[in-house]
């Protein structure tokens, strides 16, 4: 801390402008307000003004390091994220799969004993639904390719698991989140890597802060409409 405080008024002497400095190693939060208190003190005795000097902080820094440091609080302007931002520690490798759904403008599935295996039949969309004028979604809808939800009327939906019971749900507010960009050529409009980061921005602060929680997620309701579930009972 007294290597920071000391090289950072070297430099305002010499005419150079300190912009800041990086931690690495240590307690982070404690490290960060004890070493900012420090050069906001010195720069202050000596009439030098440190408001331009930021903090970095790094060392493995992960998603649960990062709600630690704003429990305990802190006083960080950047945060430095390089492995855990190129490899998830929960999941570092992502096994993606290509099933057929549909051929000859027929509905197809694949069967399995795992329901997580399973496919549904068919062409399909999904809707985020929002109730009672909330801005908070409540549940996502799986439909048909070809279904349409609106607004304020009724909806019959399912759930896979048990698509004998039907539920009703009347939406206030719909949200179409599948937007077909490529269809063997680019067919729709690509956003920018700014209006993506709003956008997820967005959707992550409108959801119920319980379903994000990183140790004991809500579970989010997901269902299927009546049409695909209709669809789904035919071909089993």
């Amino acid at each position: 801390q007294m290597c920071i405080r000391d090289r950072s008024l070297v430099l305002k002497d010499l005419e150079y402008e300190p912009i800041g400095y990086r931690i690495d190693s240590g307690d982070l939060s404690e490290l960060s307000k004890a070493s900012r208190k420090m050069v906001n003190e010195v720069f202050q005795k000596y009439s030098k003004d440190s408001s331009r000097i930021k903090i970095i902080a790094s060392n493995d820094i992960n998603e649960e390091v990062l709600l630690e440091m704003k429990k305990k609080e802190h006083s960080v302007n950047f945060f430095g994220i390089g492995t855990n931002l190129v490899t998830c520690q929960k999941q570092p490798a992502l096994g993606m799969v290509y099933k057929l759904v549909e051929h000859a403008d027929q509905p197809k599935m694949k069967f399995s004993e795992e329901i997580g295996k399973a496919t549904l039949p068919g062409k399909k969309t999904f809707y985020r639904i929002f109730t009672k004028n909330s801005e908070v979604p409540s549940l996502d809808i799986i439909c048909c390719s070809d279904e349409e939800i609106t607004i304020n009327e009724p909806f019959l939906i399912r759930k896979v698991e048990r698509i004998q019971q039907k539920y009703e749900v009347t939406p206030t507010q719909v949200q179409k989140m599948l937007h077909l960009v490529w269809d063997g050529k680019l067919v729709g409009q690509l956003e920018s890597l700014e209006q993506s980061r709003k956008r997820l921005v967005q959707t992550l602060h409108n959801f119920n802060p319980k379903v994000l929680d990183l140790n004991q997620p809500e579970k989010y309701p997901k269902y299927i409409s009546e049409k695909l579930a209709q669809r789904l009972i035919q071909i089993m």
